[in-house]
């Protein structure tokens, strides 16, 4: 029995994969990139055509002090439509403190807090374009 768990503990800290579970869910969680910190539902959209929603996908990167920050659009038939990156988030190595989202008529617009020591707090918004283009900018107000 110790020998068991020797083995399995060995395995884990190896990185050797693990046996499946039986569980499709389950067995895909467990595939999930680990450098991904952060998941999460930003709201939903709607057009004549379709519907779904927004999700946002952080990820560590080795590089200190860098991420990489995705947005997708999510059709309720489980398709992605889009996903995008805000590039700007990973050169400029913004170091994110919080983000909040606004959806109306117009679509998503980020409102994205960065905070660095010593330096002030910044507030960019991104305007997300039915083409899948974005606008990244100091927040106006």
């Amino acid at each position: 029995m110790f020998h068991a768990r020797f083995l399995l503990l060995a395995a884990f800290l190896l990185g050797a994969p693990l046996q499946a579970s039986g569980d499709a869910v389950t067995d895909t969680i467990a595939t999930l990139d680990p450098a991904i910190t952060h998941v999460r539902l930003l709201g939903q959209w709607k057009t004549a055509d379709a519907a779904g929603r927004y999700r946002a996908i952080i990820r560590r990167e080795p590089e200190p002090g860098a991420i990489r920050f995705f947005v997708q659009k999510i059709a309720d038939s489980g398709a992605i439509v889009a996903s995008t990156e805000l590039t700007e988030v990973r050169t400029d190595k913004l170091a994110l403190s919080d983000y909040t989202v606004e959806i109306d008529q117009f679509g998503l617009t980020l409102f994205i807090e960065t905070a660095k020591d010593g330096a002030p707090d910044v507030t960019y918004e991104v305007f997300f374009n039915e083409d899948g283009s974005y606008t990244f900018q100091p927040a106006s107000n």
